[in-house]
């Protein structure tokens, strides 16, 4: 007689239906791990993509079967993997793409899918060291980038992607191609970018003429531009020091020699110093502003082309840099060849997520994406003799007097466009944005209406 116990039929039913149960969750996990993120944005600057110029991430599906990511999560953290649950009916079709919207739009459930993308709750600040993270129903990591360690940071209209759909090598794609395959062109791949050049001699003032040199680590070419405009191939190529005798603005791009042989490197991000000659320091702050086409200082660079822009202490040392670009500001004032100018720190351009030092004496605010720079045209309008200080003189008594309203807070400047004096001006916090509400009064983008 058999003495080990028999099952009933009972718990044999229920043993053969756990065991298909388990199979079959099995078999759909195995279908979702197989889905893979197969491109990322975190620089899309004017690719319009769903309507808009947000953050992307674009999934790609390998198998025969379509693929349902309800329940899986994205974020931007690794410490809150379950930031965005993704909803359920998200499907990835088979041997197909998603493309996920990182706007941040998804904080409103009126606007999950707005623009006809499915939207997070969440943006990526590449330049400030965030992640894009996927994770499954329990939370595990699937795959996770970290912008400044794992991976770079990406120029306007960048991305990251696989080098072929699902493929294991990643690099910088110049053409992104949200929902559609990767690796079509291959000139549009680059395993990263080349190394940014470097100066010898520090930005600032100097009492006479200077030698500067420019210099990147391994073979690549280095093309400079003096007039504050983006160096291109086009550009002078850098053979040796060159020679400074009157305010500059030295601007210095690398290329790989052999991009025309792919695999290689994209052109390097761009390094710009000015160089102020001949003349004593002023006694307030000195901003450099440069850029491409603007001699007229009509401050247009909110089409696409880059502004960078340079501090310096009142003794002409080196303050604080970044880029981004600028549009026209105020009404009067464009009455005056000196008129006033947004600047904007654009993270998508991959150098700054803001400008990140406390620029006013009297706050202890550390970052700014936004300053507002003002000739005071209104207090000189029209065309009569004024102190250009009226404006920046009533703000000023209200921080004073902590009168709590929304002063903007101000500080006088020079201003050198294109390594050209262009003036006296105030720079101030922008006030109808969304970083100061954030500041001063701890409301998020959905919480206000401009």
């Amino acid at each position: 007689m058999n003495s080990k116990k028999s099952l009933s039929m009972g718990q044999r039913n229920w043993m053969t239906r756990g065991l298909t149960l388990l199979m079959a969750w099995g078999v759909a996990l195995g279908a979702k791990a197989q889905v893979v993120i197969n491109e990322f944005s975190c620089s899309n600057y004017t690719l319009g993509v769903g309507g808009d110029n947000e953050d992307f991430v674009e999934f790609f599906n390998p198998t025969g079967a379509d693929v349902d990511l309800g329940g899986y999560f994205l974020s931007d953290n690794l410490g809150n993997v379950d930031k965005f649950e993704i909803p359920a009916g998200t499907v990835v079709p088979a041997g197909g793409y998603l493309v996920v919207m990182c706007s941040a739009e998804g904080e409103l459930p009126t606007n999950l899918y707005v623009g006809g993308f499915l939207n997070t709750n969440f943006k990526i600040n590449q330049c400030q060291g965030e992640s894009l993270v996927f994770a499954d129903p329990a939370e595990n990591v699937l795959e996770s980038f970290t912008y400044g360690t794992e991976f770079s940071t990406t120029q306007a209209d960048h991305s990251w992607a696989r080098n072929v759909d699902g493929g294991a090598s990643w690099e910088v794609c110049v053409t992104p191609s949200p929902g559609g395959a990767n690796g079509a062109n291959p000139f549009d791949m680059y395993t990263g970018y080349a190394p940014t050049p470097t100066f010898d001699v520090e930005s600032g003032y100097h009492a006479g003429a200077l030698s500067v040199s420019l210099s990147v680590p391994g073979n690549f070419d280095i093309y400079y531009t003096l007039d504050g405009y983006t160096p291109t191939e086009g550009s002078t190529l850098y053979t040796g020091p060159i020679n400074i005798t009157e305010t500059t603005v030295v601007r210095a791009v690398a290329f790989d020699p052999d991009d025309d042989v792919p695999p290689s490197k994209a052109p390097s991000y761009i390094a710009t110093n000015t160089y102020f000659l001949g003349a004593e320091a002023h006694t307030i702050p000195v901003v450099s502003v440069s850029g491409n086409g603007q001699e007229d200082g009509t401050w247009g660079w909110g089409n696409g082309e880059g502004a960078h822009i340079e501090f310096f202490h009142a003794d002409g040392t080196f303050w604080v840099e970044a880029t981004g670009d600028s549009n026209e500001h105020g009404n009067d004032s464009n009455a005056y060849g000196q008129r006033g100018f947004d600047y904007i720190t654009r993270d998508q351009m991959g150098y700054n997520y803001a400008l990140e030092a406390e620029m006013f004496h009297v706050k202890s605010r550390d970052q700014y994406q936004r300053l507002i720079f003002k000739a005071a045209a209104n207090d000189n309008y029209p065309f009569e003799p004024g102190a250009h200080i009226r404006d920046a003189y009533v703000h000023t008594l209200s921080h004073l007097a902590d009168l709590k309203l929304d002063e903007r807070t101000n500080e006088s400047c020079i201003v050198y466009l294109n390594g050209q004096y262009w003036g006296v001006y105030e720079y101030r916090e922008k006030v109808d944005d969304v970083d100061f509400t954030e500041e001063y009064y701890d409301q998020p983008r959905h919480f206000v209406d401009f």
